[in-house]
């Protein structure tokens, strides 16, 4: 529904597309905090531990910094980003073929 209220392109494989990422998203995202709910040897300290990763991940995300201004040992925080290639991915699907 959301896909339609934006005024994204009213193209089917668009659509789809647009639906594969965003779950694609979720799945890692949920992956991902299983993953580090199972390192953390407490509750307390899963949930200590989640947002401190989240928010590395939405800094090196290319939101607030372009990759190319990343100092080079922070290069590899870039390349192991989920959220980077969900956005890029959906930003293609969306901009492909405007005019």
């Amino acid at each position: 529904i959301v896909y339609f209220l934006i005024g994204y392109q009213s193209d089917a494989s668009k659509f789809f597309i647009f639906l594969v990422i965003i779950v694609l998203l979720q799945a890692t995202g949920f992956a991902m905090s299983n993953f580090i709910a199972s390192v953390g040897r407490t509750t307390g300290m899963s949930l200590a531990i989640l947002p401190m990763a989240l928010e590395i991940w939405r800094l090196f995300g290319g939101f607030f910094l372009p990759p190319t201004l990343l100092p080079s040992y922070f290069v590899w925080l870039d390349a192991i980003d989920f959220i980077k290639y969900g956005f890029v991915g959906l930003a293609l699907n969306e901009l492909e073929g405007l005019v």
